[in-house]
């Protein structure tokens, strides 16, 4: 696809290469190192858009936001990272309605030991049962109101954090925290109880 060629520092650990990008800003650590990946990364970008040509763009685009990225946060292990970040940016795409993607969506649930950005995503929400819906929206009605209405609107009415913001008057960080400690009271809310 891209990034060919023999790799400069092939002894070297990705930890230590994310460390020496992270400290200079080398474009060719950062290239060496996603190279080792490259075909993996490929593989999670097409499970999740289930497209070639997106999965491509999808690789490429990656990269670049793992230029910023990879210098913003200190990877201890860089490999399960990596495979975050992608899952994460997929997620974001089909989110964003950038995929051309027909069939269930249920596939993205596996993996719930890997960290995600929003683990209650508008994907699974389709997956639900009129049951379950039900139970999630008696389970609101046990949240503070602002944390009511981001969900309802964030997850029922799929509107993004900007429109959550503009509809409700709260900033973005307020309607990303009400999301977040709603989130956190309605598994508590709607978990079995032992």
């Amino acid at each position: 696809m891209f990034l060919t060629g023999s790799p400069a520092h092939p002894g070297a650990s990705d930890e230590d290469l994310a460390a020496r990008y992270r400290a200079g800003g080398d474009v060719a650590l950062l290239g060496e190192l996603y190279a080792r990946y490259l075909h993996l990364l490929y593989g999670v970008c097409y499970q999740y858009l289930r497209d070639d040509e997106l999965a491509k763009d999808a690789v490429m685009g990656l990269f670049e936001k793992l230029v910023k990225e990879a210098r913003r946060h200190e990877v201890q292990r860089f490999a399960p990272w990596l495979y975050a970040t992608a899952r994460n940016y997929c997620l974001m795409q089909i989110r964003a309605g950038k995929t051309r993607r027909e069939q269930p969506l249920s596939h993205l649930t596996d993996g719930a030991d890997m960290e995600i950005a929003d683990p209650l995503h508008h994907q699974e929400l389709e997956t639900l049962h009129d049951a379950e819906l039900d139970a999630l929206r008696a389970g609101l009605s046990e949240l503070a109101p602002a944390q009511q209405r981001c969900l309802r609107l964030f997850y029922l009415e799929k509107n993004s954090y900007q429109q959550v913001a503009a509809a409700t008057g709260y900033s973005l960080g307020q309607v990303k925290s009400a999301l977040q400690n709603g989130r956190r009271m309605l598994r508590q809310t709607l978990s079995p109880r032992a």
